[in-house]
C-alpha cells in the first residue's frame, strides 16, 4: 500500500511516532497482506470493505505502545478505475491522531500472462489532532507495475511522489512487493523514501473463506534501530 508510505513522514509530522505506526498499518488498496499497490483494479460494480486493528512499539518491548485501527471502502466503477476512501486512528498513552485519505488508481495496461501491467495511483490526505479540526496534509501520485513471475506468483513495484502542503516539500516514495496468490496468500514487502536512510519490511499471510470473506495478518518492522514493530490483523468483505 503505497498510501501508507506517503503518509509516514507527512500527514502526521507533529506526532511522528503515532503517525508512522498509523500509516504503516493502513491497508493497501492492493489488498492485505500485500502492502505494495498493484497495477490492476477490481471489476466494475464490485466493492470491498476492509478493517484492520493492530499495535505498535518502538524499541522492542520497552517502547511506548500505540493502538491503531483502520477502515477502508473501495469500488470498481469501470474505465479501468477504482476509487477508495480510508480512515485511520492511532492512540498511545499520551497522544492520538486521526487520518483520512481519498484517492484511487487507474490501470493503463492490464497485466496479462507474462506481460507486465502498468497503472497510476493518486489521492489526497489529511489529519486531525485533539483540539483541532481536520487539516489537509497534501497529495500523492504513483507509478504502479505488476508482473507474473510464475504461476500464482506476482511481483509489484511502486514509485511515487508525495507533496507535503504544510512543509512545502516533495518526497519520493518507493515500494517492492512479492505475492503468492491462492486461498492462502503469502506476501512480503520492502519500502522507503528519499528523505530517510531507513528501509522497512513486512511479511504477511491471508486466508480466503469462500468468495466474499477473508482474514489476514501482517508484521512490519524497520530495518534499523530503534525499531518500530507493528503487528496487525484485518478482515475483508467483498460484495
Amino acid at each position: 500500500m503505497t498510501h501508507a508510505k506517503h503518509l509516514v513522514c507527512h500527514t502526521f509530522a507533529p506526532l511522528a511516532a503515532l503517525g508512522l505506526a498509523l500509516a504503516a498499518a493502513m491497508p493497501a488498496r492492493a489488498d492485505r497482506p500485500l502492502l505494495t499497490e498493484t497495477a490492476d483494479v477490481i471489476d466494475r460494480g464490485s466493492c470491498q470493505v476492509e478493517a484492520v486493528a493492530g499495535s505498535a512499539r518502538f524499541g522492542g518491548g520497552s517502547g511506548v505502545k500505540t493502538d491503531l485501527w483502520d477502515a477502508a471502502f473501495t469500488c470498481g466503477i469501470g474505465y479501468s478505475t477504482q476509487p477508495f476512501v480510508g480512515y485511520s486512528h492511532a492512540r498511545s498513552a499520551s497522544s492520538k491522531v486521526e487520518g483520512l485519505v481519498v484517492g484511487g488508481k487507474t490501470t493503463v495496461i492490464a497485466p496479462q500472462g507474462s506481460r507486465p501491467g502498468l497503472g497510476v495511483g493518486y489521492g489526497v490526505f489529511g489529519s486531525k489532532e485533539p483540539g483541532s479540526g481536520w487539516e489537509t496534509g497534501g497529495g500523492y501520485a504513483d507509478a504502479l507495475a505488476t508482473m507474473a513471475l510464475a504461476k500464482g506468483v506476482l511481483a509489484h513495484a511502486n514509485l511515487g511522489v508525495t507533496r507535503d502542503r504544510i512543509a512545502k516539500r516533495n518526497t519520493t516514495v518507493w515500494s517492492l512487493g512479492l505475492e503468492r496468490e491462492g486461498n492462502l496468500t503469502l506476501a512480503a514487502d520492502l519500502f522507503g523514501d528519499d528523505r530517510s536512510e531507513v528501509t522497512s519490511a513486512s511479511v504477511g499471510a491471508g486466508y480466503r473463506f469462500g468468495e466474499r470473506f477473508s482474514v489476514n495478518a501482517v508484521y512490519t518492522t524497520d530495518l534499523d534501530k530503534p525499531r518500530l514493530r507493528i503487528f496487525s490483523v484485518g478482515v475483508k468483505l467483498e460484495f
